[in-house]
């Protein structure tokens, strides 16, 4: 599913696929990964670090991730893989008013095996984003 959602003011792009694999339907991509969110952003108002984190794919399609942010914070998350080996990045942070979001892509292929056009990493008060920066 493709699209893009509107109020007239802002745009949205709309982005998502069905989960496909189970017990009985195994994925190729099954093992383990490294994810390596590296800071592309150099404004001096947002952490300068990078982040990491471990993955498993199990057969059902089951990606489980734990890592840590680039300042140092706790992530995890676990969630379905497509059938084209797309992963919704989504990691809620900082009591839910902060975010790691955008779309991972598991291949199997050395050295540049989890894939992204970017994820972004939005910090927010009472609602308000103070900061998003991308990896």
């Amino acid at each position: 599913m493709f699209g893009t959602l509107t109020d007239g003011n802002w745009l949205a792009e709309v982005r998502g696929n069905r989960l496909y694999f189970s017990s009985r339907i195994p994925t190729a991509l099954t093992g383990r990964y490294t994810l390596s969110l590296l800071n592309t952003n150099i404004d001096q108002l947002v952490p300068n670090g990078s982040g990491y984190g471990a993955v498993l794919v199990l057969k059902n399609g089951t990606v489980v991730l734990s890592g840590q942010a680039g300042d140092g914070t706790a992530i995890s998350q676990t969630c379905g893989l497509s059938r084209l080996g797309d992963w919704p990045f989504h990691v809620s942070m900082f009591k839910g008013r902060g975010r790691l979001i955008g779309w991972l892509l598991v291949s199997q292929q050395a050295g540049s095996s989890i894939q992204s056009d970017g994820v972004a990493w939005v910090k927010t008060r009472a609602g308000q984003a103070l900061s998003q920066w991308i990896y």
